[in-house]
């Protein structure tokens, strides 16, 4: 509810605040009047790590695929964690954004990591129980990136 309210407020302060209610992990946090909830809500048969009982969960539908490693949820831009994909552009970057848009109105669930690169907050995401990251790399030129694994999932 907070952030829905952020988003459709129009002042100078919002992206900031909007940044405050992200990183914040004891608020609650909504995307377009979706709240949030634990992934043991969500997949009873997964169970959390350390990470993730700590961090904030992002739920909503993918709204846009900006390129193979950048997809918006709920309108907000996440840079999946750990994944390095070939440019749009190329041949493989252009088939890396074409699988993710297969993903398009999904139902997605995002563990932020509390990064941010560029405007993309960093997440590790999930659709259907499955890492979409890791269902990036099997089916395209898409490849962990070691370094910035910071929850060693790949």
């Amino acid at each position: 509810m907070i952030l829905r309210l952020v988003k459709t407020l129009n002042c100078r302060f919002c992206p900031w605040l909007f940044f405050a209610l992200i990183c914040f992990p004891s608020l609650p946090l909504t995307a377009d009047g979706l709240e949030s909830e634990s992934i043991s809500q969500m997949n009873p048969e997964r169970s959390l790590t350390e990470q993730e009982r700590v961090q904030n969960i992002l739920t909503g539908v993918i709204t846009h695929v900006r390129d193979g490693d950048t997809i918006e949820v709920a309108q907000i831009p996440i840079r999946l964690a750990a994944l390095d994909c070939p440019e749009v552009g190329s041949i493989e970057g252009d088939l890396a954004k074409s699988v993710a848009q297969e993903f398009l109105g999904s139902q997605a669930i995002c563990f932020l990591t509390g990064a941010k690169s560029y405007d993309r907050f960093v997440a590790y995401c999930e659709i259907k129980g499955s890492d979409f990251g890791e269902s990036l790399m099997q089916e395209t030129s898409c490849r962990a990136w070691k370094k910035f694994d910071i929850w060693n999932r790949y």
